[in-house]
């Protein structure tokens, strides 16, 4: 008799009062989350070529730092550090090749 087991979604990691999660591109893409003016101002500073670096890296499964997203509890998330890792990332999935 064979059953088909779900992978269940890992749990999240907690670091004191903050909780640490794995979310998918496809949830980023659709959480749209907030850039802080500070941030924004800066504008993209990555070339294509370092965007396109991380992504490759990315599927290479190789190490790249993760974003800091903080929930504000109404549902709006803030990205709190990564926001040049964000826009490759966001940019490769929209373009299919992520």
């Amino acid at each position: 008799m064979s059953t088909t087991m779900k992978k269940a979604a890992p749990a999240p990691l907690c670091y004191g009062r903050y909780q640490i999660k794995l979310v998918t591109v496809e949830s980023l893409a659709n959480a749209a989350p907030n850039i802080p003016a500070a941030q924004a101002v800066r504008g993209s500073v990555w070339t294509a070529e370092t965007s396109s670096k991380l992504v490759e890296d990315l599927k290479a499964g190789l190490y790249v730092p993760p974003l800091v997203l903080a929930g504000a509890g109404d549902e709006s998330i803030d990205l709190s550090d990564g926001q040049q890792r964000l826009k490759a990332i966001l940019t490769a999935h929209t373009k299919g090749d992520l």
